[in-house]
């Protein structure tokens, strides 16, 4: 299944969507990722994680507001920018 494409909407112009706001609130576990997963690294290879790093990044609390995968997206991020 392709993600949706990104249509800019004209001035006054609305969607034509048919779901309700429960289905659009629901996430949509097809596009969320399960787990982040490093490729194998090779034999001469480290990778090391600072603990300063991961105090920059915010906490995740699991509070209502928060969204689990927009965090774990934010922290891959984070660890894709480094370099082993």
């Amino acid at each position: 299944m392709d993600p949706p494409e990104f249509r800019p909407l004209q001035p006054g112009q609305m969607e034509n969507n048919d779901r309700t706001l429960k289905e659009l609130a629901t996430p949509d576990v097809v596009y969320q990722p399960w787990c982040i997963q490093y490729p194998q690294l090779e034999s001469a290879q480290t990778y090391e994680l600072k603990s300063g790093l991961i105090h920059l990044l915010s906490k995740f609390h699991g509070l209502a507001g928060e969204d689990p995968h927009k965090h774990l997206k934010e922290f891959h991020v984070v660890c894709s920018k480094m370099r082993p």
